[in-house]
């Protein structure tokens, strides 16, 4: 009867190690999308972000570029280095950006009184295809 309360106990123990372990893991939680490091490691100095809401282009909408990610508004860094304004086709291009570096693109847009906002934290934004930021 003993080593079978002591079994129990043991596996008692280990599911409750499987189920807490993962919390301690969540520190991190924010709504930042990141995507894998490109290989290789693209040479481009310009980023060219797209900002949409329901699928449709936002334009004279404010971009923010933040450095890398970290303890910042959204998961992103904590050094805002510009924001500009999309063009009527809901596109701006940031330039002088350092090649293989992770940046952090956001925009927050208030429609009927509730807040939405679009995070993307990447090292792949001199991709051909830019950066999409969507609501």
């Amino acid at each position: 009867m003993f080593n079978g309360s002591r079994l129990i106990l043991s596996i008692l123990v280990a599911i409750g190690l499987a189920t807490t372990v993962p919390a301690c893991n969540s520190a991190n939680n924010f709504n930042a999308v990141t995507t894998p490091a490109p290989s290789p490691v693209p040479t481009g100095t310009t980023a060219l972000v797209t900002a949409t809401h329901n699928s449709g282009a936002l334009n004279n909408q404010a971009v923010r570029l933040y450095n890398g990610t970290g303890t910042g508004p959204y998961g992103c860094g904590t050094t805002l280095l510009q924001t500009l304004t999309t063009n009527a086709s809901g596109q701006v291009t940031f330039t002088g950006l350092t090649p293989g570096l992770v940046y952090c693109f956001t925009y927050s847009l208030v429609q009927g009184g509730v807040t939405y906002t679009a995070v993307v934290a990447t090292n792949n934004w001199a991709s051909t295809s830019g950066v999409l930021l969507q609501t």
